[in-house]
């Protein structure tokens, strides 16, 4: 029992690591918060505002996840204009092969 008790504060710990980090925060200090306040810490941390590096660090993850979608999307087939998985080798309405890259 107790080390499952021990397990939850190192996991709230790692949680209040986690949300400082996202904010642009040190994360030694969220995991100091969350594991000797708890709950209570992580409810505290999470309203924290970001820093201007946090907001930055944010903006910067959406335009690569932007960038992974559009380059991760589908092609067009020559021949039925069908759209197929980027990774596609043929197209499986007209059977066309594509070339390999």
């Amino acid at each position: 029992m107790i080390l499952l008790t021990i397990a939850c504060w190192l996991l709230l710990g790692y949680i209040g690591g986690w949300i400082f980090a996202k904010k642009g925060y040190p994360p030694k200090m969220g995991i100091l918060i969350g594991i000797f306040f708890g709950p209570i810490a992580i409810a505290l941390c999470a309203v924290l505002p970001r820093t201007r590096e946090g907001r930055e660090q944010a903006a910067l993850e959406r335009e690569i996840n932007h960038e992974n979608t559009i380059n991760l999307g589908s092609k067009r087939c020559p021949k039925c204009d069908r759209e197929c998985g980027i990774s596609a080798r043929f197209c499986p309405r007209c059977e066309h092969r594509f070339e390999a890259v």
